[in-house]
């Protein structure tokens, strides 16, 4: 098929037109390019997952090591392309992709991608990681001519955020996110992590809450991402939030951040409702 693609954004990096690679900057965020695209090839998780929603079809992916709440991307039927951090180089090449879309892991490759197909970097901002992630999405609709089904699969995400949104705007809910390790409990410093929670949710964070003055400060809610088992709740036995029952267990599966899937970022969405 003649797909005609026009790359409009920022967090997007296109390898192999004409041999350089191009990085999309605010001088440069307009880059077009006329392929015959009859084979595309994709090495990052997420960008399957969010295609494999969108309905479009793939001809080759990275199939080993699937994180589980992935697991079920080994459906689809397309030529194995090795792990998203082990690309089968020779399976890529036999491949013979008109189109190759990567992730961060995949960067390095970038030289010997190049060589290959036309490569698409997508990404998204760890500063304003659920918008962009909305924008990733909308963007590969665009690219595959699936815009509807792209808008169709954000709305129950964007339609969440919203009701939360609502909900810890009127009750300035106060929060903090604690991290159980194998080595301790801490304060998440995720910049990610704390995106999500204090600015696309709008629950009020404290400036220098730590475990030990987690009573004093006595936030209206206390999610935990545990890492295995590890939390002793000796850490939050006096807390209100314990007491009141606000002490919310976030999947560290789902908030494996490496792995920006829609079934990821819908759970993580989904992990506030109703709050």
């Amino acid at each position: 098929m003649k797909k005609r693609i026009f790359i409009l954004f920022i967090s997007l990096i296109v390898i192999g037109c004409s041999n350089n690679f191009q990085h999309v900057s605010p001088s440069n965020n307009h880059i077009t390019f006329d392929p015959k695209i009859d084979k595309v090839a994709v090495l990052d998780y997420s960008v399957i997952d969010i295609l494999d929603h969108l309905q479009v079809r793939m001809d080759g992916i990275v199939k080993d090591n699937l994180p589980n709440h992935l697991i079920q991307l080994n459906h689809i039927r397309a030529s194995n392309l090795g792990s998203d951090d082990q690309i089968d180089m020779v399976g890529l090449k036999a491949l013979n992709p008109d189109l190759i879309i990567i992730g961060e892991k995949q960067l390095d490759l970038k030289e010997s991608l190049k060589e290959i197909a036309p490569t698409i970097k997508v990404g998204v901002d760890p500063n304003n990681y659920v918008l962009s992630f909305v924008d990733m999405v909308n963007k590969l609709g665009r690219l595959f001519d699936v815009e509807a089904r792209a808008t169709h699969l954000l709305f129950d995400i964007k339609e969440d955020i919203r009701l939360v949104n609502h909900a810890t705007t009127a009750n300035r809910n106060t929060a903090v996110v604690l991290r159980a390790r194998e080595d301790g409990i801490v304060v998440e410093d995720n910049p990610i992590i704390k995106s999500l929670v204090f600015d696309t949710f709008n629950f009020k964070q404290f400036s220098n809450i730590s475990v030990d003055t987690l009573a004093r400060y006595n936030p209206d809610f206390i999610f935990i991402i545990d890492e295995g088992e590890y939390m002793d709740r000796i850490y939050y036995l006096e807390s209100e939030a314990y007491l009141r029952g606000r002490t919310i267990y976030l999947n560290n599966a789902y908030w494996n951040l490496e792995i920006s899937s829609l079934r990821s970022v819908r759970q993580m969405v989904q992990s506030f409702l109703g709050l």
